[in-house]
């Protein structure tokens, strides 16, 4: 018996070759990301590897060879994360000569610059921007530009270009704008098909901006080429709050778009099928860029056909494990977020959807057209029979379609199950309605990928050999495609915000998202056990059991007295909270409200602005609170009294940047009231908790000061002194000298603050030292961006330390400024610096 026992303990247990290897070629490659303990995790990984393999039955030389195979896959991994990396911060350091070689080109697409990738003679691989004209794979640069480390994220929320770059083992990089000195050109084969490509694409690009509209093309070539640089920041935001984003970035979904018409043609043969297929596949990988989805759904089809054809037993399981080794030939794919999300949807997809359909009970194979029906008793009568016929025909008709929409719906539904979590992390929040917006969406998508392919090439060949004839159809297909573009463009739209079903991951806390993930594994698991109704019950018994730890333990200290000013770049920006009002002053520039504040926005969980404030019409200022009315997150604006009756009147350059009259049209047009407020009015929110005094625009000073010189928004400026419990603040927007010395006069001592928003930026004509005497900050907050102003100017931050200034935080340097205020302290932290903290002491 105990030798039976014993016998059965040494039986090995059959494994699937591919997926342990495509696991520990994932394990390899993010063991050498880290920066700590690579050796002996590294050690210990290949132990549990040539144990696992010996276990599973795997032959000896199989696993070595393995094993060195696994290892060279990571190679570049190591290469670029433990020896180029320790170069960086010396570079970066110092502004001295580079020379290196492009070996990645950049793309001529609608954006003036494009990007490239290249390699320095002394190592680290740099991402440079430029003219895509010059940026050809095997050029040689020489440059004196200094290399800078890629900024992290600067906000809450906000985009990281630190990790997107880190993600492709890239750690510097450069503008050179038109500054390029090719010293030569070392071309090799690879570089000859990777600059072909790369026009290939570049000619797409321009096809589609030659022959549709701007408001057409941009949105067009996203979708069927992937290339992003033509969409609106606008754009961009509804798609993404829409759960529709994946259509503007190529994926497998495109290629079923595309292949779906050919499903449909009889007339031609299975093999004619399959080479036109391979084909379109091929071609479509080129132009746009052989991106991860498209690769991954190539190689699956191409995979498929081939066990089919050899008779191969490949399950899906193995088949997704396949695919995903082979595309980490490029091992950077792995630490690039279209990587885990092509790859989650696929498993999602196929792992998920058949027991989905045979649990609803849906009589359809999935992948297939074939629908099982009971046939119909037919007459001798030929009338009856012709009947039959028709009812047969059309009752085959109906469940085809309503086959394909059960399919559609659970296509969605596993895809979009698989990717909440990295939804919650990656695009802060999720979509509820996506399941439905996606399924509509797919008419249009298919129409734009299809049509958009049937364009580039049927079309654009045609208009050079006979253009007579391509006209009218170029202007039906322009026609086509513009419809499909607006009907999508206006389903994002309709779909996204808080009225379009989006819950940013900061409204739902911390509990909702456990409950949401929670919820989606045990979907996953219900799907994959086929015990829908028992795990249901489970699952409901532990969101219940969740709920009562929840309420048991309460939500005590959730209430937020916060203030925080963003980093809008060259502009202004600070929003005050307490408890659940929230007021915001100025947004920045425009875009900034769809790139920093609305991210920041869902990020905090708000959905809804109680006044927006906006202290001058300049559009460093109110851009982004334009942006915000767009999307209906505020409830209230309010505007200097001076601003609109001045504009109309006021002749000078001013007027070119002034945005007041578009932001009262788009207000008014949205019906959100606007009031104007002047020196002495005052806004209290909370039973005193938050105060608001105004004490600019004066309006007896203005009406004055305009008798001798122009209207100067900035002269006009709200200055409000805020009070938030016991933490004062002198918020000063773009104030000048002579606005400054007013409120000296008018006010004295009424100015003293515990921190000072430094006016215009940092400007040398602001912030003078009478000014600052009255004040006394222990604080400076300084919003300032890139600019040519020389905005701080030394002279200002000199006469701030003069004044006793403590601590002097600029938002380019330290990115989000975070104030947290209690009952007897106030602790202030900065984005990129979250460990240095600074107290103020009541």
């Amino acid at each position: 018996m105990i030798a039976r026992l014993e016998k059965l303990s040494r039986e090995v247990r059959t494994i699937r070759p591919a997926v342990l290897l495509f696991t520990a070629a994932l394990a390899f490659i993010f063991i050498f990301t880290l920066d700590f303990c690579t050796i002996p995790i590294l050690a210990l990984l290949i132990g549990v590897f040539i144990w696992h393999g010996w276990r599973g039955g795997l032959d000896k030389c199989f696993l070595m060879v393995s094993l060195l195979v696994l290892l060279l896959i990571a190679v570049p991994i190591f290469r670029e994360f433990k020896l180029e990396r320790d170069k960086v911060k010396e570079i970066s350091s110092k502004e001295v000569p580079w020379r290196g070689r492009i070996i990645i080109p950049a793309v001529a697409d609608s954006s003036k610059w494009g990007e490239a990738v290249l390699r320095l003679d002394s190592g680290p691989l740099v991402a440079v921007r430029g003219d895509p004209q010059q940026l050809k794979a095997g050029n040689v640069i020489e440059s004196t530009t200094r290399l800078k480390i890629p900024p992290a994220q600067r906000n809450p929320g906000g985009f990281d270009r630190r990790a997107q770059l880190k993600s492709q083992g890239i750690f510097l990089e450069v503008f050179l704008g038109q500054k390029l000195q090719i010293k030569e050109q070392k071309p090799s084969l690879l570089s000859h098909w990777r600059n072909l490509t790369a026009d290939l694409q570049g000619s797409a690009c321009e096809f589609f901006q030659r022959t549709l509209d701007s408001d057409t093309a941009g949105l067009a070539t996203a979708i069927c080429l992937g290339r992003t640089g033509g969409i609106t920041p606008r754009e961009n935001y509804v798609f993404k709050e829409s759960g529709l984003i994946h259509l503007v970035s190529v994926s497998g979904a495109h290629l079923g778009f595309l292949l779906a018409p050919l499903r449909q043609v009889k007339a031609i043969n299975k093999k004619a099928k399959d080479y036109l297929s391979l084909t379109m596949l091929f071609s479509f990988g080129i132009i746009s860029g052989w991106r991860t989805g498209v690769s991954r759904a190539c190689l699956m089809i191409l995979l498929r056909k081939y066990s089919r054809r050899r008779e191969l037993a490949l399950d899906e399981i193995s088949l997704l494990a396949v695919t995903g080794l082979i595309l980490l030939i490029d091992p950077f794919r792995a630490l690039q977020r279209g990587y885990w999300l092509s790859l989650g949807a696929t498993a999602g997809i196929r792992l998920g959807v058949p027991p989905l359909l045979s649990w609803l009970g849906i009589k359809s194979d999935f992948g297939s057209n074939n629908i099982i029906m009971p046939p119909l008793a037919v007459a001798d009568n030929s009338l009856l029979q012709l009947t039959c016929k028709f009812c047969q025909k059309l009752r085959g008709a109906i469940d085809r379609l309503v086959s394909r929409v059960f399919q559609l719906l659970a296509i969605t539904c596993c895809a979009q199950i698989v990717c909440v979590f990295p939804s919650l992390y990656w695009q802060s929040g999720i979509n509820p309605l996506s399941l439905i917006s996606n399924v509509v969406a797919g008419i249009p998508a298919a129409l734009i990928t299809a049509g958009g392919i049937f364009g580039l090439f049927i079309l654009a060949p045609l208009v050079f050999i006979l253009p007579a004839v391509s006209s009218p159809l170029l202007a039906i297909w322009s026609f086509a495609i513009r419809q499909a573009v607006n009907v999508l463009r206006s389903l994002a739209v309709s779909c996204s915000g808080a009225k379009g079903g989006f819950i940013g991951s900061g409204e739902m806390g911390k509990a909702g998202q456990v409950i949401i993930l929670l919820a989606a594994l045990y979907i996953g698991l219900a799907l994959f056990m086929q015990k829908p109704f028992y795990v249901l019950r489970r699952f409901l018994e532990l969101c219940l059991l969740f709920a009562l730890l929840v309420g048991f333990f309460g939500q005590k200290g959730t209430e937020r007295n916060e203030v925080w000013f963003l980093d809008v770049g060259q502009g202004d920006c600070c929003l005050l909270q307490i408890s659940d009002k929230i007021v915001l002053i100025d947004g920045g520039e425009r875009d900034q409200g769809y790139y920093t504040v609305m991210p920041f926005l869902r990020y905090r969980g708000i959905d809804k602005i109680d006044i927006a404030i906006v202290t001058h019409g300049h559009s460093d200022h109110c851009g982004g609170i334009i942006d915000l009315l767009e999307q209906d997150m505020i409830s209230r604006v309010v505007m200097p009294n001076t601003g609109v009756e001045n504009i109309a009147t006021d002749s000078s350059d001013y007027v070119q940047q002034d945005l007041s009259m578009d932001l009262v049209r788009l207000a008014t047009q949205r019906q959100i009231p606007v009031s104007y407020r002047s020196a002495g009015d005052k806004i209290v929110l909370e039973d005193g908790l938050l105060s608001l005094d105004f004490l600019s625009p004066n309006m007896k000073q203005a009406d004055n000061i305009q008798k001798y010189l122009p209207a100067d928004p900035n002269r006009d400026s709200i200055v409000i002194h805020c009070r938030l419990l016991w933490l004062s603040l002198l918020l000063t927007a773009d104030a000048t000298l002579e606005l400054e010395d007013s409120l000296v006069l008018e006010y004295q001592e009424g100015l003293r603050a515990h921190l000072l928003k430094v006016a215009h930026h940092g400007s040398k004509y602001a912030s003078c030292d009478k000014f600052l005497g009255r004040v006394k900050p222990q604080i400076a907050v300084i919003s300032v961006g890139l600019n040519h102003f020389g905005h701080p100017a030394g002279e200002t931050l000199a006469r701030l330390e003069d004044a006793g200034c403590q601590e002097i935080l600029r938002t380019d340097q330290r990115g989000a400024v975070r104030l947290h205020v209690e009952e007897k302290r106030v602790r202030i932290s900065t984005w990129l610096d979250k460990k240095k903290v600074w107290i103020i002491q009541r």
